[in-house]
């Protein structure tokens, strides 16, 4: 919603967009970042606060993905639960890419991170169950979220477990 109402080039988007990609700012936002965005841009949250707003924004998507982990029973429905772990999926396969590009840092992407990412990191490996995890990531979590059903669509069309099971082998990357 932010980018329609305010546009890419606005200080929020690109805070919103560093909480679904690695970006250079993405270590350093925390929820308290997030929740001034919400109270700003939709007034009637304002009285709306967390307990945890001092937590590292990524922190706390890796700490939600490995909470929906851990549900018994797992509610195979909820589409947040698919978001997070898309989301979680994403910023690990990227932070894995990122740290074995070499000269990761001079890199610009304007677009489509996660594809981009893996086109260079196909160019300085061959090991085949890397990549096929690496392109199951490509392949399963939509690069943008946004409120447009149809980027849902996917998500909802694809079995919880099959995000867990690909989040867990994402996470075994090193």
């Amino acid at each position: 919603m932010i980018e329609y109402i305010e546009g890419q080039a606005s200080q929020k988007y690109g805070q919103l967009t560093s909480c679904l990609h690695i970006k250079s700012d993405t270590n350093t936002l925390v929820c308290n970042d997030i929740l001034s965005i919400i109270h700003t841009s939709f007034p009637t949250t304002a009285s709306r606060s967390i307990r945890f707003g001092a937590k590292p924004i990524k922190d706390f998507i890796f700490e939600t993905a490995n909470a929906i982990e851990q549900e018994n029973p797992l509610d195979e429905i909820l589409l947040e639960n698919k978001i997070t772990l898309s989301i979680a999926i994403r910023l690990k396969a990227e932070e894995y890419m990122l740290n074995k590009i070499p000269n990761s840092s001079t890199l610009v992407i304007t677009s489509n991170q996660t594809s981009e990412l893996l086109t260079h990191f196909k160019t300085i490996t061959t090991n085949r169950s890397i990549l096929t995890v690496l392109e199951r990531v490509n392949l399963m979590t939509p690069e943008n979220i946004h409120v447009n059903a149809f980027m849902f669509e996917p998500l909802i069309d694809i079995p919880i477990f099959h995000l867990l099971r690909l989040y867990n082998r994402v996470k075994l990357l090193t």
